[in-house]
């Protein structure tokens, strides 16, 4: 069960409590202030347009009180030794830490909690989905967890310069190692440095010879695969650019 709650739902619970307590004393015909530092909730209560159940619950609430009594909502600075609040936000605390008993919830799921859970459920389930895919080690270093943002800007990309990211990332390119695997190059020695197996990862992460490229676009004169995701996809093409390297891949 999602149990999860905002300081924003208990500010505007603990409103609607002091209500409750006025309706059961039955107080009549008396001039009443509820206290509250909390900004947020104060607003929300004394707007005109509600879109969540708890503060609706507060606002009818108060208004029932309201009909009677001459009510005002007062709103106090926070942390500034004020007793009565520095005592309320003790007790808060204390509350924090007891286990409610009782039937749940005791507050509204809000929206933005909602979505927050399933979001951060589709973000686990899909990363979980992509780690699990066999024979693709190649693109997971390159791509360690699917990201909408960074979709998002590689499809700004030109059809060109999206084609060679996506060739970069797979393996699936024209240098050296990949070509001799299937029959199209005599070996995978790198053609730059002749020292390495020319390979995506030695040409963007340690190609020596690159270092001072590597470190006036990317900001580091060495890296991992997985350091690349960080970087915006413009700036591998401009380092593939330098290399001459962009019609390779």
């Amino acid at each position: 069960m999602l149990c999860e709650k905002t300081v924003f739902q208990a500010e505007i619970h603990a409103i609607e409590l002091c209500g409750r307590e006025l309706e059961k004393r039955g107080s009549n015909r008396r001039s009443i202030k509820i206290f509250s530092d909390s900004q947020a909730a104060l607003k929300a209560v004394g707007s005109y347009r509600c879109t969540s159940k708890a503060v609706w619950n507060c606002q009818q609430t108060l208004s029932r009180v309201g009909r009677t009594n001459r009510l005002t909502l007062v709103s106090i600075p926070s942390h500034v030794g004020l007793k009565g609040n520095e005592v309320a936000d003790s007790l808060a605390r204390r509350g924090a830490t007891v286990e409610f008993i009782g039937p749940e919830p005791v507050l509204g799921l809000s929206y933005s909690t909602v979505r927050s859970v399933i979001r951060t459920w589709a973000e686990g389930d899909t990363l979980q989905y992509w780690r699990g895919l066999p024979g693709l080690t190649h693109s997971q270093r390159f791509i360690p967890s699917p990201s909408k943002a960074r979709s998002k800007k590689l499809l700004e990309l030109s059809r060109i310069n999206l084609r060679a990211l996506v060739r970069l990332y797979t393996g699936h390119c024209c240098l050296r190692h990949h070509m001799h695997r299937i029959g199209l190059a005599e070996d995978a020695e790198c053609r730059l440095c002749m020292e390495d197996d020319e390979t995506a990862k030695h040409v963007l992460c340690t190609y020596p010879a690159a270092d001072r490229t590597r470190i006036s676009i990317l900001g580091k004169v060495q890296l991992m695969p997985e350091d690349l995701d960080k970087y915006s996809p413009g700036n591998i093409i401009d380092f593939l650019r330098r290399l001459e390297l962009q019609g390779e891949v």
